[in-house]
C-alpha cells in the first residue's frame, strides 16, 4: 500500500515537472517566434484564440506593436464591443471582418485630436481590448483628375485600455482613398452618445422668396446635456405617416479618461417637428455587417442581432 502510495505520488511528481516543461517550452517558442506584420484584420483570426493574440503583430513598420497578453483586464469585452458599435452620426454604418482580441500594446505615435484640457491617451505594453476592422459598402468619391493610386484597402485597429481608466486611441492603416494615397495616422478614440434635450423656444422658420411656406420644421433652441469633453456630432428628427415625431442629438465623446465623466449643459439651434418625443438615450448601435446584424470573431464567431 505504501509502495503504491509513493509510486503514485512520484507520476504526479513527473507529470507536474512534464507540464511546467511543456508550458514553459510554450512560452519560448512564443517568444522566439518572428512578428507578423498586419495587413488587414481578416488575415489574424488564425492568431486569436479565446480573446487573446498569441503571436506578436508589427502594424505600420512598428508605429504600433501589439504582443501577446500577460494579464487579465479589468473592462469586459461586451462593455469595449458597445462603445466601439456607438461610432457614428446615428445611422447605420456597415464594417467588414472585425475581430476582436486582448493584447499588450505600444504606440509609437501621438494621437491627434485631444481635447484642449487633456492629455493624450498612451500605450506602452499597455494591456488593451483591440478591435480591428475595414469599412464596408459603397464610398462616394468625387472624379479622380489624374491618374489613379493602385488601391489598398485601409484597416482600423482600435484600442480601449483594460484597466478601466476610460483611454483608448483608434489607429488608421495606410492606403488609398477615391484613388489618392493616405497616411497612417492615430487619433483619440471616440464613442457616440444619443443625449437628453430640452426645447426652450420655437418659432416659425423665415421663408425668403416664397409664398409657399417653409414646411412643418420650427427653428427652436434646444438645451442639451453632455460629457464635459464631448461634442455634438449631428441630430435627426422625423416623423409623420402616423407616427410620433422624433428628435435625437448625437455627440461624441474622446476616450480621454474619467476627467471627461462630468457633464455640461449646452445649446445649439436646429430644425425640429412639432412636440417631438423624448428620444432613447445612452449609447447607440451605429455598426453592422449586414442588416440587423452583427457578427465578429474573437477566436470564435458570434453574431448581435437588432431590432431595429
Amino acid at each position: 500500500m505504501v509502495r503504491a502510495r509513493r509510486y503514485a505520488q512520484k507520476i504526479m511528481r513527473r507529470g507536474l515537472i512534464m507540464g511546467l516543461a511543456l508550458i514553459a517550452l510554450s512560452l519560448s517558442l512564443q517568444s522566439t517566434q518572428k512578428p507578423v506584420a498586419f495587413s488587414l484584420s481578416k488575415d489574424i483570426k488564425g492568431l486569436i484564440q479565446a480573446t487573446h493574440l498569441t503571436r506578436s503583430l508589427i502594424v505600420e513598420g512598428g508605429a504600433l506593436r501589439l504582443d501577446p497578453p500577460s494579464s487579465a483586464p479589468t473592462l469586459q469585452e461586451s462593455r469595449v464591443l458597445a462603445l466601439w458599435q456607438s461610432k457614428g452620426l446615428g445611422g447605420y454604418g456597415f464594417v467588414a471582418d472585425p475581430v476582436v482580441f486582448l493584447a499588450s500594446a505600444t504606440l509609437n505615435t501621438v494621437p491627434r485630436g485631444t481635447p484642449t484640457g487633456f492629455s493624450p491617451p498612451t500605450f506602452a505594453s499597455r494591456l488593451a481590448w483591440v478591435v480591428a476592422w475595414e469599412n464596408s459598402g459603397v464610398t462616394s468619391c468625387p472624379d479622380h483628375p489624374g491618374t489613379a493610386t493602385r488601391f489598398k484597402q485601409r484597416a482600423w485597429l482600435e484600442m480601449v485600455a483594460a484597466d478601466g481608466s476610460g483611454q483608448g486611441v483608434t489607429f488608421n492603416t495606410s492606403g488609398t482613398v477615391c484613388g489618392y494615397p493616405e497616411r497612417a495616422y492615430a487619433y483619440v478614440a471616440t464613442y457616440g452618445l444619443s443625449v437628453p434635450w430640452t426645447i426652450i423656444s420655437t418659432q416659425k422658420p423665415r421663408c425668403h422668396g416664397t409664398s409657399r411656406g417653409c414646411g412643418r420644421l420650427l427653428d427652436a433652441l434646444v438645451r442639451i446635456s453632455l460629457p464635459r469633453c464631448a461634442m455634438e456630432s449631428g441630430s435627426s428628427t422625423g416623423g409623420g405617416g402616423g407616427q410620433p415625431s422624433t428628435l435625437e442629438v448625437f455627440v461624441a465623446v474622446p476616450m480621454v479618461g474619467r476627467g471627461c465623466s462630468e457633464t455640461k449643459d449646452q445649446i445649439i439651434h436646429m430644425q425640429v417637428a412639432a412636440n417631438p418625443v423624448p428620444p432613447v438615450t445612452g449609447l447607440m448601435q451605429n455598426y453592422r455587417t449586414h442588416g440587423k446584424t452583427l457578427t465578429y470573431f474573437d477566436g470564435g464567431s458570434h453574431t448581435l442581432r437588432f431590432s431595429s
